[in-house]
């Protein structure tokens, strides 16, 4: 597990090392917001914290990596899972790995590169003289999500059929968990189109996307349990 590959540390290092950083302006400003609360510090003296164009910022760059996080070390946990519970290793060798490893680090590649680059999508449809680039940001982080599915689904089903997968109540939450992902890729995707960015912020859409992502990763940790 402490290897770089797939199910393994490539699925942890881009948010190991990002997560505490990014976190870092959100935490202070919670921080400053709970200690005005409690009356330890006068409110206005925190008023940047409060001016919602920083707020944004420093919320949206933490709260969507941190979800993205969470999806894409899920997806390494199918990796390592599904292969656990085939008849046959590779080659007949026994030795439990994906269809295609190197296709599974592309994946996880793909789906990193994406989430880091996807938050300014939220940051675009606020009410404010944002530049007009951080639309495409989620136009590319669209695409990249697109082949990361393609690769996962083509790998995991590959890797079910070639080495004969044994259907019991942890692969089966875990392939439900997977499947769940997938198709909220695609209101992902469209979250992120810019045709569709101002209509689907901001309504149920998006809290139908966060809910999704919530259910799949569940099921699969359900399954890796």
């Amino acid at each position: 597990m402490g290897t770089l590959n797939p199910y393994g540390m490539a699925g942890m290092l881009p948010y190991i090392f990002s997560i505490p950083p990014i976190g870092a302006a959100i935490s202070l400003a919670g921080l400053l917001i709970g200690t005005a609360l409690l009356g330890l510090v006068p409110l206005g003296s925190i008023g940047w914290a409060l001016q919602y164009l920083n707020f944004n910022y420093s919320f949206w760059i933490f709260a969507h990596n941190l979800m993205e996080a969470m999806g894409i070390m899920a997806i390494s946990t199918v990796y390592w899972l599904i292969p656990r519970y085939t008849v046959s290793g590779a080659g007949g060798t026994g030795v439990r790995t994906l269809y295609s490893e190197k296709l599974g680090l592309f994946a996880v590649v793909f789906y990193s590169t994406a989430a880091i680059i996807a938050f300014p999508h939220h940051l675009f449809t606020m009410p404010t003289s944002q530049p007009q680039g951080l639309s495409y940001t989620g136009k590319v982080a669209g695409w990249l999500t697109g082949f990361g599915a393609a690769f996962s689904v083509f790998n995991v089903l590959a890797t079910s059929y070639v080495f004969g997968l044994r259907l019991t109540p942890a692969s089966l939450a875990a392939l439900l968990g997977f499947g769940v992902y997938i198709a909220d890729g695609f209101l992902a995707m469209q979250l992120g189109a810019i045709g569709w960015a101002f209509r689907l912020h901001g309504t149920y859409a998006a809290t139908a996307h966060l809910m999704t992502i919530l259910l799949a990763v569940t099921l699969i940790w359900v399954g890796a349990l």
